[in-house]
């Protein structure tokens, strides 16, 4: 490997690893001045799509921002380090993609004033599965079960009545 594709790499892990926390920190900031300073804003909905955890606006709009960065960090200490697997970068870039479309519906109720269903959290998290079920890294026996895992919770989450 040469210098120059070594830089490309580094500076492109930088830039997955910075877009998660980039757009949760600028999302949350736009958000500041639209949510009413007294709102109390939905987090986290049960099974059955009900709200079960209610929170200040600035709770609401620090939280995963901050976990958003601390992930990211983490992701690129372990990447720097050497890491469990060769190339840990891609994995936690789908759990920024989570953290961030964590982020939207929680901005979306916030901002709104009612829960979203969390069907598409699930839907994603069922993606989620699926895309790391790909991953060349699994074993091949981990891989069928992460695939059923994840078609199990696409089903669910769009199949089973709320």
């Amino acid at each position: 490997m040469d210098e120059s594709h070594g830089s490309r790499s580094i500076l492109w892990k930088l830039a997955l690893l910075t877009c998660g926390p980039l757009l949760t920190t600028a999302l949350s900031v736009w958000a500041f001045s639209q949510v009413p300073a007294d709102a109390v804003v939905p987090v986290h909905w049960n099974a059955i799509g009900e709200a079960d955890r209610y929170v200040s606006r600035l709770e609401a709009l620090l939280t995963l921002p901050i976990v958003s960065i601390v992930v990211s960090l983490v992701a690129w200490l372990v990447d720097m380090l050497g890491g469990v697997q060769r190339n840990v970068v891609p994995g936690w870039v789908l759990i920024s993609l989570m953290l961030v479309t964590a982020h939207g519906f929680v901005l979306q109720a916030a901002l709104s004033g009612r829960a979203v269903l969390p069907r598409v959290i699930v839907g994603v998290l069922g993606l989620a599965v699926l895309a790391l079920a790909g991953r060349p890294s699994v074993p091949a026996g981990w891989r069928w079960a992460a695939a059923l895992l994840g078609c199990a919770v696409l089903v669910a989450a769009f199949a089973v009545p709320l």
